[in-house]
């Protein structure tokens, strides 16, 4: 993963919006921007970030208010927990990203909701893709990283730390659902996609291990 001068986007970013709440990177390289009112006019405000964005080659960053924070945490809890859970504040009037807290149901809510979207979804695209073990394992890739908030969130519901690093993550994972997952760690450690028999047999320990943590959320007991 590139090198980013987080301070130097920080400053430039606050010298733009000096009204910016909070300004932090977290994992993934992936940053948000937090201001206490929604702007006016979106384009004209934030057009100039993308100076700093492209001058430093990163992503879009997540640009929100703090009561649009506050008001999805029953609907995006993941999004958020994933954002605490490793994140670095560059500037802050108020660290909002710390104090967030997080209703355990809602937690649960989100994590079968991904969990039962990622399964069908991940199913619809592989049949396009079944004759190309490269376009479907990469299919493979994006659901299991797009999944990587989801098992933050088993760790939280089940009272865990939520490690900063894949295997210590994995490695809890593994322990709440009490088995191994070799379809997960496969491709988390895979840096190019395996023939097409593998790939095809990694598909389906890869849909098993989905249905798995299906079950298991769905029946999660809530202290």
């Amino acid at each position: 993963m590139k090198h980013i001068d987080w301070q130097a986007v920080a400053t430039q970013t606050r010298e733009l919006f000096p009204e910016v709440v909070q300004i932090a990177s977290y994992s993934r390289n992936r940053w948000i921007l937090v201001f206490n009112e929604e702007a006016e006019s979106f384009l004209n405000t934030f057009h100039p970030l993308t100076r700093i964005i492209h001058r430093h080659k990163l992503p879009i960053p997540l640009i929100v208010s703090v009561g649009f924070i506050r008001s999805s945490l029953d609907s995006y809890p993941l999004e958020f927990l994933d954002i605490q859970n490793d994140y670095t504040s560059l500037y802050a009037v108020e660290d909002v990203v710390s104090g967030l807290r997080f209703d355990a149901n809602d937690v649960r809510l989100e994590i079968e909701r991904e969990l039962r979207s990622k399964w069908l979804l991940t199913r619809l695209a592989a049949l396009d893709y079944s004759h190309k073990p490269q376009r479907l394992y990469g299919i493979l890739e994006e659901s299991f990283t797009a999944l990587l908030p989801v098992f933050k969130g088993f760790c939280h519901l089940a009272g865990r730390a939520v490690p900063g690093d894949m295997e210590s993550l994995l490695t809890q994972l593994e322990e709440i659902l009490r088995t191994e997952l070799r379809a997960f760690r496969f491709i988390a450690g895979q840096k190019s996609a395996p023939s097409q028999t593998l790939t095809a047999n990694l598909f389906n320990d890869y849909l098993r291990a989905l249905n798995l943590c299906i079950d298991t959320i769905d029946g999660w007991e809530l202290s």
